[in-house]
């Protein structure tokens, strides 16, 4: 990190999916029951495609996509009453491409017409899962110069081609005009960069190599969509466009139907919604959790800050009830696995007449979730020596899910055996994770990739040539510039990166072959092991820290979050002690620009505002009411897999007053790909350096203790915060480009 001025400005890239001036809150807006009745009468229709098979012997099997349709279905028709006829399946032989575009005529875009001509307005869903490729651009529309195609159950066979991207956006501009409530969910790849999945018993990757016949080209029948077109329409996509889409083996879920992994952790997520869900908290849920076993990353464009389906859910209660209570300190809550439910779990337990179920509003105590099955769970609570009022809790009483997808058992690091003058860095590798204290504390399991029920990271020893096609997916060893004394030397690329007949070793987490964050590891490099430690060290970390959450703390709603761009170049000042120093061209600036699509090119800056208003919001209902001071702690989830402190380094202790306001200013860096904020609001001093700091030692907090532990560690109520509003959190996230 840099300093540039009086604000902080990081030379990693740092990530944030936000809109300017959003609101980023735990707490849920009551609606009445007559109100989500209302809403649930509305039209609903949903075509949903699913092909593992296909018709070209050339493409291969997908084990997931034929099981994710059922699944999805019974969601839709069970948790959001969008009627059974009007959910309509085409799975396999049945989705041919003629049949998938006629269905899309028929089925949603005739149906939004009917219903907005009897002044309605129907909610639509498109879902796609089956493999996905890319084409050369036809019209100059694609920055890449390739257009992302769905391949349909009969493409590459006779004179069936692909369904292009183009194609897509002409159907989602004849639909608009009649709808703003339609969400598309793409479960397949977009990516042209060469890497395929391995045949491991893992994870499959959903790509198809890119079909070679010459094709007439797409004539469009509408303009290219823009951002303000986007935000007529919610789009969620598996992965990036450069990363590949992943399903299940029947081997890794051990199960008899298999489903991809977005898909699965979508259902999960849709169970436990309410409708007050928006698509951002649903989606923040579902990309923790795939990340559990692969970084394919989902995506979430457009209308992010909707509410689902229009508020469609059936479950009104923002709670989950409590099946039995047991005189041991557990409790039986009636959520399990079906709702993404892990072990380490953690949930806050409220009173039968709490109004809001947040904050200390008829708070009674937190617990763990210590075990799970299908559709129930046992949470541990603490002891009531510990805390009286777990005797108060009552059947009646209500739970909520704080932390939902947090926890979930070690991150297994298989790090294999190795051969020649490598033979030594398995043990020198595990040596320096169990010095750290990773595997004492259950948060890394030294073990087979085979053993792995969650999250893997298998060590790997290949050429750069065989493992990245494109430098652009490679952290640089090396940055653009760097300083000689105090003389500024521009380095080459070949300088920079290594090179492609180079040696090295990497970490991969599953079907791709390609490195995690881009980083590979020179074998002659003394300290490699070393190195290749901190990866996973940061890695784990890094997986609890996205799964955190406390959906019962009303603090993160008193906080506002703004992110804006800033349209200025990096001007590079010179060398000073060493270190270069650099400014925004103030000549190029034209102020600040709100950034809507989520992306931020590599090079640029942005500036993350974070301020209290804490007595704003309790000024609306007592002219005279004060806020309060928080400590704020951010935390940087870098796409070179690191976690640094981007602000209150060594425990946030100078808290922020009501009112006031702090300014990050930040600059993205190589390489691509999404980076995170993760911004904890505490009433005390918390400190988070402990993320920095290398070697055990004894921890200062109970959240500490709570971040430093696997879902399996967790499992002791002991390590739960001990009330609702003594920290809360917002998650941010960003896709670093190479887009100008």
């Amino acid at each position: 990190m840099r300093h540039l001025r009086y604000n902080l400005i990081l030379s990693v890239a740092l990530t944030v999916v936000v809109m300017t001036a959003i609101w980023l809150s735990g707490g849920n807006v009551v609606r009445s029951q007559e109100a989500v009745r209302e809403e649930q009468k509305r039209p609903a229709f949903a075509l949903l495609v699913g092909i593992s098979n296909y018709k070209s012997k050339d493409i291969t099997r997908i084990d997931g996509c034929e099981n994710n349709v059922p699944a999805l279905a019974e969601t839709l028709t069970r948790d959001y009453g969008f009627p059974a006829a009007n959910v309509k399946t085409l799975v396999n032989e049945a989705a041919t491409r003629d049949a998938i575009i006629a269905e899309f005529q028929k089925h949603l875009l005739a149906n939004a017409k009917a219903a907005a001509e009897n002044k309605a307005e129907a909610a639509i869903v498109y879902y796609f899962c089956g493999h996905g490729s890319q084409y050369p651009d036809q019209d100059g529309d694609e920055n890449d110069g390739m257009d992302e195609t769905f391949v349909p159950y009969d493409a590459r066979t006779g004179d069936v081609f692909d369904i292009l991207d183009d194609e897509f956006d002409d159907l989602k501009t004849d639909l608009r005009p009649f709808t703003s409530n339609a969400v598309f969910i793409l479960e397949s790849c977009h990516s042209g960069t060469g890497t395929r999945g391995d045949s491991s018993d893992t994870l499959v990757s959903q790509e198809a190599d890119a079909d070679k016949r010459k094709r007439t080209p797409y004539k469009r029948r509408h303009p290219p969509s823009g951002p303000s077109d986007a935000m007529t329409y919610t789009e969620i996509a598996a992965s990036l466009s450069y990363n590949t889409a992943k399903s299940e083996t029947a081997a890794f879920c051990k199960c008899d139907k298999p489903m991809s992994l977005m898909t699965r952790a979508l259902v999960q997520a849709l169970k436990r919604s309410t409708p007050n869900t928006t698509y951002r908290s649903l989606m923040r849920e579902v990309s923790t959790e795939v990340a559990v076993h692969s970084r394919q990353e989902p995506q979430l464009e457009g209308s992010r800050d909707t509410v689902l389906f229009g508020g469609a859910a059936k479950r009104t209660t923002p709670f989950i009830e409590i099946e039995s209570v047991m005189p041991d300190g557990r409790i039986v809550i009636r959520a399990g696995i079906i709702h993404g439910l892990k072990t380490g779990s953690q949930v806050s337990v409220y009173s039968s007449d709490s109004a809001t179920n947040t904050g200390r509003d008829g708070w009674l105590v937190n617990g763990v979730v210590e075990r799970v099955g299908n559709t129930t769970s046992v949470v541990r609570l603490p002891s009531a020596k510990e805390q009286p009022n777990t005797e108060k809790v009552k059947v009646t009483s209500r739970v909520i899910l704080a932390s939902p997808v947090f926890g979930g058992g070690a991150l297994v690091a298989d790090l294999g055996p190795m051969s020649g003058d490598a033979a030594s860095l398995p043990r020198s590798v595990a040596a320096s994770l169990e010095k750290d204290g990773l595997v004492e504390n259950g948060m890394v399991k030294l073990d087979s990739a085979a053993s792995a029920d969650g999250g893997v990271l298998t060590l790997r020893r290949g050429k750069v040539k065989d493992i990245a096609a494109e430098r652009r997916f490679l952290a640089p060893l090396k940055p653009r510039s760097i300083c000689d004394g105090d003389d500024l030397k521009t380095l080459t690329e070949n300088e920079r990166y290594p090179a492609r007949e180079k040696d090295v070793f990497y970490l991969t987490d599953g079907a791709d072959s390609r490195p995690i964050y881009g980083m590979t590891f020179d074998p002659e490099d003394t300290s490699a092991a070393e190195k290749i430690a901190s990866l996973i060290r940061d890695h784990a970390y890094s997986r609890n820290l996205r799964g955190l959450d406390n959906k019962a703390s009303s603090l993160p709603e008193q906080i506002k979050v703004t992110l804006n761009s800033i349209p200025s170049d990096a001007i590079i000042e010179g060398c000073r002690e060493g270190k270069i120093t650099y400014r925004p061209d103030r000549d190029k600036f034209r102020g600040f620009q709100e950034i809507t699509d989520g992306k931020t090119p590599i090079g640029s800056f942005f500036q993350l505002n974070i301020k209290n208003i804490s007595g704003e919001i309790r000024r609306k209902e007592n002219e005279f009411a004060s806020g309060e001071a928080f400590h704020i702690a951010v935390l940087a989830l870098t796409n070179k897999g690191e976690i640094r402190n981007a602000y209150g380094s060594g425990g946030a202790n100078d808290a922020l007053q009501d009112g006031k306001d702090v300014n990050i200013t930040l600059r993205m860096t190589e390489p691509v790909g999404i980076e995170r904020f993760v911004i904890v609001v505490s009433k005390d001093h918390i400190d988070l350096s402990f993320y920095e700091t290398r070697g055990t030692r004894n921890s200062s907090s109970l959240l500490e203790r709570l971040l430093t532990r696997s879902g399996e560690a967790t499992r002791d109520a002991r390590s739960v915060v001990d009330a609702p509003d003594g920290w809360g959190v917002i998650h941010m996230e960003l896709n670093i480009t190479d887009e100008k």
